[in-house]
């Protein structure tokens, strides 16, 4: 998990622990269980599943058939959507140091 190497990295430098070092372990914690949790499935389904059959009947009637891309898609989506909001926020956090 992050939480630790980011306490671990503020104490050293700082020599104490402030609240933005709980709250960024915090951050780290929670985004480590938000990644595990989407990606579990999508691994699971990658290198596990032999096959997957079915269909996804809607409340109108449509039918979807079921198969590995339709249970994956949206967990990998998601995933490069928290990448990209990390990288933001390292950006937006050293911009804010260094302006």
């Amino acid at each position: 998990m992050g939480c630790v190497s980011i306490l671990t990295a503020y104490v050293v430098s700082a020599r104490t622990i402030g609240s933005a070092a709980l709250v960024a372990a915090a951050f780290a914690s929670l985004l480590s269980h938000a990644q595990r949790t989407l990606s579990t499935q999508v691994r699971e389904i990658r290198r596990r599943t032999a096959e997957v059959t079915g269909r996804i009947v809607h409340v109108d009637g449509k039918t979807t058939p079921l198969d590995a891309d339709v249970l994956t898609i949206v967990p990998e989506r998601a995933l490069r959507i928290l990448c990209a909001a990390v990288i933001a926020l390292a950006v937006a956090l050293v911009l804010a140091r260094v302006t």
